[in-house]
């Protein structure tokens, strides 16, 4: 399966000063989620967390469950994986982890061609619903959940040749695209979109 883009709108949402730079932080529109991070059961191999289970199954398993949990996850998350999520989730279980960090749709893209996952950690909910859910897709997940959401920065330096028309975007009197447009000369970086939300976002 040939790897897929993705796009949503965006629109202003409030801008702050850090260290002498400018951000201008853009909130995702897309159905309701926002930029979402989503979790998604892809192989349940080690049948940690699954729904299906009564809570008695649980209450005599939860001692016995062994093996290694595989996680993939969006790489804007290796800290809170890395601090907080892997070690609870050892400490509560026993099991041990092995986490793999790219960006979303490149993770997806693995599972697509056949890598396999306990566990998948998106930025971004139309990921899942794009690449790997509903028949196109061979139903390779039927359900994830939505547990946060967070907002894009675009930064910039005050004393840039630009500081108009970033002036501009801050106030929301030009799209952030469009100056791009209007300015060939300006340099803008980003991750790959076709590999990482933030890319298109």
């Amino acid at each position: 399966m040939d790897q897929v883009r993705l796009y949503g709108e965006r629109k202003v949402d409030k801008s702050y000063s850090v260290g002498g730079a400018t951000i201008v932080k853009y909130r995702v529109a897309l159905a309701a989620v926002g930029l979402a991070l989503v979790v998604v059961i892809v192989l349940a191999s080690v049948g940690v967390f699954s729904p299906s289970s009564s809570s008695s199954s649980e209450d005599s398993s939860a001692s016995t469950i062994t093996g290694n949990v595989t996680v993939y996850h969006a790489g804007s998350l290796v800290g809170l994986m890395d601090d907080a999520l892997t070690p609870a989730f050892t400490a509560a279980t026993g099991v041990a982890t092995t986490l793999v960090a790219k960006g979303s749709v490149a993770l997806a893209n693995l599972i697509v061609n056949g890598s396999q996952a306990d566990v998948f950690i998106s930025a971004d909910a139309k990921v899942n619903s794009k690449l790997l859910m509903g028949d196109a897709n061979d139903n390779l997940i039927s359900w994830y959940i939505t547990f946060g959401e967070t907002s894009i920065g675009l930064g910039y330096n005050p004393s840039s040749p630009y500081k108009e028309v970033f002036a501009a975007v801050k106030n929301g009197s030009v799209l952030w695209y469009e100056a791009l447009l209007a300015n060939p000369d300006m340099k803008l970086g980003r991750t790959d979109p076709d590999a990482d939300p933030k890319g298109y976002r």
